[in-house]
């Protein structure tokens, strides 16, 4: 069967957001390597494109910064949890302060032998329902 491809829609949802495209901007650290402004003129982009943002733990330019280049844009934060709590809280708060809407929390596997414990494993549970809770 033939379809008419004149009216193309290439929206998409993703937690509540209507984008453009089913694309987005993953989470690249220390973006200042190969642009002296880090972060912000891709978050910028990224709004005018209506694509999400995802900004990186290791974002070279302050969160508020770049929810403020983001403006209206959809934008979610890559957390990959410091060993510090009081840390994590404060870049979580920042983060929804900033109105980023989602956390993209990254782990990494290690070897059975190394596995998180469940006291590791609780942790990192509080600090989802924590960011959860503020929201």
């Amino acid at each position: 069967m033939l379809v008419d491809t004149n009216k193309r829609d290439t929206s998409w949802e993703i937690w509540g957001h209507k984008t453009s495209a089913p694309i987005g901007f993953s989470p690249i650290g220390i973006n200042k390597i190969y642009n002296p402004l880090g972060e912000l003129p891709v978050a910028k982009v990224a709004k005018e494109l209506n694509l999400p943002y995802c900004l990186s733990t290791a974002g070279s330019q302050p969160i508020e910064d770049v929810g403020a280049a983001n403006g209206e844009g959809p934008r979610f934060f890559q957390l990959y949890m410091p060993h510090d709590d009081e840390l994590t809280v404060s870049l979580l708060r920042r983060a929804i302060d900033s109105g980023f809407t989602a956390c993209i929390l990254t782990v990494e596997y290690e070897p059975p032998s190394s596995a998180l414990s469940k006291a590791q494993l609780t942790n990192v549970s509080q600090h989802m329902a924590a960011w959860l809770e503020a929201r």
